[in-house]
Order: C-alpha cells, then sequence, then structure tokens
C-alpha cells in the first residue's frame, strides 16, 4: 500500500521542505537529549524543579476541571445520545472549525 498525496504526488503526503525539516529537528534534538545534554549537566547537581512542576500540575488540573465543565454541560443540555447530529448547525459547525484552526497554529 503507497500513500501519496493529492496535492503535490509526494511519498506520505509531506509537503515540498517538511520532510528535510522534521529529520533537522529530530537530528537537534536527539543530539541534545544524547549528547550535548548529558556532557553539560555532568559536572552539575540535578535542577530543582519543584515549583515548576506544582505550577504545571496546577494548569493541568484546572484544563480538565474546565473541560469536563463543558462536557458535562453538553450531556445535561442534550443528553447522552441526542437525537439529532449538531453538525449540521452553523452555530456547532463553526465552533469545530475554530477548535481546528487553533489546533493547527
Amino acid at each position: 500500500m503507497e500513500f501519496r498525496s493529492s496535492e503535490t504526488g509526494n511519498l506520505l503526503g509531506w509537503k515540498d521542505g517538511e520532510f528535510p525539516l522534521a529529520v533537522l529537528l529530530l537530528s537537534i534534538y536527539l543530539a541534545f537529549v544524547l549528547r550535548i545534554g548529558p556532557t553539560f549537566m555532568k559536572n552539575r547537581p540535578a535542577y530543582k524543579l519543584t515549583g515548576t512542576l506544582l505550577v504545571y500540575n496546577a494548569m493541568q488540573v484546572l484544563i480538565s476541571l474546565y473541560l469536563v465543565k463543558i462536557c458535562l454541560r453538553e450531556i445535561l443540555e442534550s443528553g447522552l445520545l441526542p437525537r439529532k447530529c449538531y453538525m449540521f448547525i452553523e452555530e456547532h459547525w463553526n465552533l469545530v472549525s475554530v477548535i481546528r484552526i487553533e489546533r493547527r497554529l
């Protein structure tokens, strides 16, 4: 089975310039993680990330609570199994389109 993009015909749908960029970024990441980072930290104490991890975890909890609130509100408004497809209502379609655009950025 072969995957080809309908736009450019490249293997696996890579657009022009994306594959070399991905390989370059992966190479830089691996060089840092496997060589540069360990060499840099060889004679240094480990960083204390307690405060950073507390803020990160608090943000994750707040975002999760917000998403649960949205899901529960939708379930309470339309039920667990809605009787109609909301994707054909323009307001709902626009919401999905905005979410897709934000994910691409």
